[in-house]
């Protein structure tokens, strides 16, 4: 898999994105049966895909724009299949009804999540033009598409060359065997057809669109697509199945253009060589992921040790953490920090946050950033804790509160900046 969606794998709560896709695939194979099968069979496989894509679209949204795609295909299926049968028109026209009945399926679900699902508000920087052409070209073009998928063979042989690391190498260098060898057993005799320029064209294109419908849901809302460990990858996760397509059509072409014993050997090649190159960035990635943990429990074990038991319903605020393990983030922001305090000591009252320079202090609460603005009034049960000093103070009133925040270590210069290169790794 492409090295930039494993935050879809390793952080649990993008999870529901890969099962969201998961499902989106599963209700495209029981469309193809249904429009292969025969009455009673073809309405049981339409309700199987029915119900996927249902089920896709209230694990995620990222499978909803990609789902359009299976009433589609259905009919195109059936209608075909019709027409090869030398069947009337008036029988040719049934074939639209499945299709219309997914379609309308695939409506109620959206207009469903519009109505219950808690919206987004689009920043106004967002909605200008200058970053919407970046967010819509230049993050997709260069960063997805261009290091990330074109440029995949060469970032994994640039890892390599930096770290020699042996089994990386071997693994890799297994996997694109294996993969070339299956590849090339299923095309082997139907290379012509197979690589043809024409079918080569036409999956290039339709990679194209399918990667541009994975990024048109979430294009407006200010996300950064453009880091090889973000979080915010999750929401064009779908988009990968249009680069898988695309990439495909690449290695076609090209294949198309050598003599016609040796295609099926090239594509076979061609293929192999991606998924190992694949592998190699996947070790390098999931390597800072194994990083990230090791240092979120160096920072909870520290805190745990300082604060064993606080009170109920208390607000822990932490200062000095290097949030970051080259590309890969960890306790990003409120969310994760308030639901590590709550599985470390077992009590759901517990909220926490990260403390940043950009606060405000007044004389009854504090007035934090860390992704969006949040207001803690100042009390018993606001603690502030340096990881950096493992010191721990209570934010009782303005005059506590200024003094342990005049002391803080948010901006330490120890803390390596976030990047979105992998070159940095060492695994």
């Amino acid at each position: 898999s492409l090295p930039h969606y494993s935050a879809c794998k390793f952080w649990i709560a993008a999870g529901m994105a890969c099962i969201c896709m998961a499902l989106c695939f599963f209700a495209f194979a029981a469309a193809g049966r249904a429009s292969r099968a025969i009455a009673p069979r073809r309405w049981w496989w339409l309700a199987v895909s029915a119900g996927a894509m249902a089920a896709s679209a209230m694990a995620y949204e990222v499978g909803i724009p990609i789902l359009i795609g299976v009433p589609v295909i259905l009919y195109l299926r059936t209608s075909s299949a019709a027409s090869r049968a030398g069947s009337a028109g008036w029988f040719r026209s049934r074939s639209l009804a499945p299709a219309l009945a997914l379609a309308a399926v695939w409506f109620a679900v959206v207009v469903f999540k519009a109505a219950t699902q808690s919206s987004f508000s689009i920043p106004a920087e967002s909605a200008s033009l200058a970053p919407l052409l970046r967010r819509s070209f230049h993050d997709p073009l260069f960063f997805n598409l261009g290091s990330a998928a074109l440029g995949l063979p060469w970032l994994a042989f640039r890892l390599l060359a930096r770290t020699r690391n042996l089994a990386v190498l071997v693994s890799s260098a297994a996997l694109a065997g294996v993969v070339a060898l299956h590849v090339f057993a299923i095309t082997r005799g139907g290379e012509a057809p197979l690589c043809s320029k024409r079918r080569s064209l036409g999956l290039i294109a339709l990679g194209a669109g399918v990667f541009a419908v994975g990024y048109s849901l979430f294009d407006l809302w200010g996300f950064d697509f453009t880091d090889f460990a973000g979080i915010d990858s999750r929401f064009t996760v779908g988009s990968a199945v249009g680069t898988a397509i695309l990439m495909a059509g690449c290695f076609m072409l090209v294949s198309a253009s050598i003599s016609a014993r040796a295609r099926s050997l090239a594509l076979a090649l061609l293929v192999g060589l991606y998924c190992g190159s694949g592998l190699v960035a996947t070790s390098a990635i999931a390597g800072a992921w194994k990083d990230a943990a090791v240092r979120q429990r160096a920072v909870l074990g520290a805190l745990q040790a300082g604060l064993p038991h606080p009170a109920p319903g208390t607000t822990i605020l932490l200062d000095g953490v290097c949030t970051a393990a080259g590309p890969v983030p960890f306790l990003h922001g409120g969310t994760d920090v308030t639901g590590a305090l709550r599985v470390l000591y077992r009590d759901p009252t517990l909220s926490g946050n990260l403390i940043t320079p950009d606060y405000s202090l007044s004389a009854t609460s504090l007035r934090a950033l860390q992704g969006d603005y949040e207001v803690y009034p100042l009390g018993p049960k606001l603690v502030l804790y340096n990881f950096a000093r493992r010191e721990i103070r209570l934010m009782a009133d303005w005059k506590t509160s200024g003094q342990a925040l005049s002391l803080g270590n948010f901006a330490n210069p120890a803390c390596p900046p976030v990047t979105a290169g992998l070159m940095a790794l060492h695994y």
